[in-house]
């Protein structure tokens, strides 16, 4: 017969071969496909899931006479020497063809089949890489320069999730920070001791033009920054940062960044030491020790609209704003509410800047009225 087409594991995949019926077979996982010899009837193995029933990993695989060595996901070595076995499939890497468990019941680590997905792509040159809806738990990742990763959405559709023991850096760039996308997918520290979730552009080549971070939701690691990046011209746009020492942590010029909310903060919800950077409807609330600074600034000429700032209505926060945020940073729409704020002499919010019961320490260097200017 003559398959013009094959639907497995939700996928259509497309097929020119003209096959007979004796020349398709089926096994169970992709074990039992490596374990497969090959015999003169066999072109084509419907593998029905990678591990599992219904784990997301199987797909079509045709035989070629390739030795070329196996990468556990779109390659499979036979059981004839020789000869190998690749996946029929188009479009992005998909996690779960290389054995990511992203079931929603159980702690698997998913951190070797997830790396190697990665790895495989960026070798391929098919920089995509998809995170179907699960939860994928890891220790760390390296990302290389260059690659998009994207899941099914930010709440609860896509989850990676730090695994109990976990430390250091949960997600890095392998050296070039260059062209790194991550969209539409939520970073969970699960509460381990990582010092950052998501750090980008340290290791050599900054995160720059064409990097962009959206649609993420990164939390809960306590001692952590949530979002750490060094470089220029990127675009950060709609990002919630929960539950961390220091919510997004920005070094470098020309950024643009719009839509972003850090709630529960302890240390900082923005440390900036950028130039000529735009920040557009930015909120931060939630701060949760009277060490807290809702924005540290090391550099002034910045651009600033829809800033608002909510106190935790007990805690005496340290400061409003270290160093810089001032007329020549063009804070418009300023809005700052509840908390008792020591606010230092450098902080002169300079345009149209509003106030709701803010209360101020014995020790504040400015009156309430420094707070108000017309419009």
């Amino acid at each position: 017969m003559k398959i013009n087409s094959i639907a497995v594991a939700g996928f259509l995949v497309l097929s020119q071969f003209s096959l007979s019926a004796e020349s398709v077979q089926t096994v169970r996982t992709i074990s039992e496909l490596h374990r497969l010899p090959i015999s003169p009837s066999s072109e084509v193995v419907i593998v029905q899931a990678y591990r599992i029933p219904n784990d997301g990993g199987g797909g079509i695989f045709i035989l070629t006479n390739s030795a070329a060595r196996t990468n556990l996901g779109t390659r499979i070595a036979s059981g004839t020497p020789g000869y190998s076995w690749d996946r029929l499939a188009a479009g992005p890497f998909n996690v779960r063809w290389f054995g990511a468990d992203g079931s929603r019941t159980g702690v698997r680590d998913a951190t070797a089949a997830i790396q190697n997905a990665i790895d495989v792509a960026d070798a391929e040159v098919r920089s995509t890489v998809y995170f179907p809806g699960g939860t994928y738990w890891i220790t760390n990742l390296l990302i290389p320069a260059a690659i998009t990763i994207f899941g099914d959405g930010m709440t609860d559709q896509t989850v990676i999730k730090g695994l109990p023991n976990s430390s250091g850096l949960m997600i890095t760039d392998k050296g070039s920070a260059a062209k790194i996308n991550i969209r539409n997918l939520q970073i969970s520290g699960n509460n381990q001791k990582y010092t950052s979730l998501l750090r980008l552009g340290y290791n050599s080549v900054l995160f720059g033009t064409e990097g962009v971070i959206e649609n993420v939701w990164i939390r809960d690691s306590p001692g952590a920054v949530a979002l750490d990046v060094n470089g220029n011209v990127g675009r950060f746009q709609n990002l919630t940062l929960q539950n961390v020492a220091t919510g997004f942590r920005l070094i470098g010029d020309a950024n643009k960044v719009s839509g972003v909310v850090v709630v529960k903060y302890s240390a900082f919800g923005l440390y900036l030491h950028t130039r000529s950077s735009s920040f557009v409807n930015t909120h931060l609330e939630g701060n949760l020790s009277d060490d807290t600074v809702p924005i540290y600034i090391t550099r002034s000429l910045n651009w600033f609209s829809g800033l608002s700032i909510s106190l935790t209505a007990q805690t005496k926060v340290k400061s409003l704003v270290v160093a810089n945020l001032n007329v020549a940073d063009q804070a418009y729409e300023v809005t700052i509410e509840g908390g008792t704020v020591n606010v230092p002499k450098s902080a002169n919010f300079g345009h149209y800047l509003t106030h709701k019961g803010i209360g101020y320490g014995a020790g504040s260097s400015h009156s309430e009225k420094h707070f108000s200017y017309p419009r």
